[in-house]
């Protein structure tokens, strides 16, 4: 919760790291002492932004923090350069209730400050503005080349199957094909807050995906999800129905309906703990054998380690029940990644999966169930100290390797692209 009508904690953090001076003001106009802070400023070199800053302070100390607005306005613009009374105002914004300003001057405040322990501060308070919005839109631009697009086979020919006496050929259409994605999207979040602790959110979103080459493969999918959530002192729960419908260009329309439940424990004031269940049934419009359940649970882990490093580690399990038996599988995923904020105003994620899927049926032309393990790598740079045209980039390479013992599903996949993102 921000401080009333005090500084709040990143101001505080700010002023600490910023010198004496600052700490001296604002431990005397949180004292109440506000001749004291206006003698001290005089006893060094100031200017009137200084002044109209220390004011500023001085009026939302008073319990006026309305009409602390103005000369903390007047400040910046004569100074927009300065950090300082940009937080002071962004805080002033927040407590007084405009908060489409005060998220303005925070994000221009996570663009410019290099900081990375007051831009958490930063991301913290607008996570707060976005849970208070009762609307919020969220929009993105991806461009993605890759040397898969369509998770082809690696190899050429079947290596288990033999046909009158020769190695049979994988089709083309069905071999690793490099293209270019573009990718367009956005999510809509409308909140209804509750009593004790309770809101619902309806989510609605669509993304549009049209590659360069094969056009067979463009997907539309739209999402529909109703989330129930309460909030306890040390826990959170949700619960979570939701129905994702997908249109692709050669008819491999799925629509999946499903109800997903989970909790999240803060175990301590740096780590947090939490689990997952969730059920869904697929209809495949035009290809009704692959219809079916599917299941899943896992756990996550998440460590703070210092205000700059975080890291976590999950584990999940799936089972899929299809109404073509070879299809069936239960599968297993290890996740591991780690975030990194440094000086200057720059995010690096970096994360990695392993796990293997077991199929239950004979698999067609062989007289063995498929067997495939996976594994692959991501990392991702967001640079947010600048945007483009508005749009925050965030800049990702991944890799996967998937070794089946059917050729026909061996493959690997090397991708880079940008996404531009921005929030409404």
């Amino acid at each position: 919760m921000a401080l009333p009508f005090t500084v709040s904690a990143f101001v505080c953090l700010a002023q600490t790291a910023e010198g004496d001076l600052e700490a001296q003001l604002t431990g005397l106009v949180n004292a109440g002492a506000y001749q004291e802070a206006r003698d001290r400023l005089g006893t060094v070199p100031h200017d009137a932004v200084d002044s109209l800053l220390l004011e500023g302070r001085i009026l939302k100390s008073q319990g006026n923090a309305t009409a602390a607005i103005a000369p903390l306005r007047q400040a910046l613009q004569a100074a927009p350069q300065d950090l300082r009374i940009r937080r002071e105002l962004a805080h002033t914004l927040y407590i007084t209730g405009q908060m489409r300003a005060a998220k303005y001057h925070l994000n221009v405040l996570l663009q410019r400050d290099p900081d990375p322990i007051l831009r958490q501060s930063y991301r913290a308070f607008l996570s707060r503005i976005d849970r208070e919005r009762p609307l919020t839109f969220a929009g993105y631009f991806e461009f993605k080349p890759s040397t898969n697009v369509n998770s082809g086979s690696s190899e050429k020919y079947f290596h288990e199957a033999v046909f009158l006496g020769q190695v049979g050929q994988i089709d083309e259409d069905d071999q690793a094909q490099s293209g270019i994605g573009v990718g367009l999207g956005g999510t809509a979040i409308y909140r209804k807050q509750l009593e004790q602790g309770r809101r619902l959110e309806f989510r609605l979103g669509a993304d549009h995906t049209r590659y360069s080459k094969n056009h067979d493969l463009d997907r539309t999918l739209g999402r529909l999800e109703v989330r129930h959530i309460v909030l306890g002192q040390r826990k959170e729960t949700l619960v979570a129905p939701f129905v994702h419908r997908s249109w692709t260009h050669d008819d491999n329309d799925v629509r999946t309906l499903g109800l997903r439940f989970q909790q999240f424990f803060a175990l301590t004031a740096k780590n947090r703990w939490s689990y997952w269940i969730s059920q869904s049934h697929q209809l495949h419009l035009h290809s009704e054998g692959n219809t079916g359940w599917r299941s899943s649970l896992g756990g996550r882990y998440t460590r703070q380690s210092t205000p700059t490093l975080s890291w976590g580690v999950s584990i999940g399990a799936d089972v899929s029940r299809p109404d073509i038996e070879f299809n069936r599988f239960k599968g297993l995923t290890l996740t591991g990644n780690v975030a990194k904020d440094w000086q200057g105003g720059t995010i690096t994620y970096a994360s990695f999966f392993t796990g293997y899927r077991d199929f239950q049926g004979k698999a067609p032309l062989v007289d063995f169930p498929r067997f495939d393990d996976f594994w692959g790598a991501s990392i991702s740079v967001q640079p947010t100290q600048f945007s483009v045209f508005g749009l925050s980039p965030v800049v990702t390479c991944d890799y996967m390797k998937n070794q089946s013992n059917l050729s026909l599903y061996t493959f690997d996949r090397k991708s880079c692209g940008v996404r531009l993102t921005r929030d409404f």
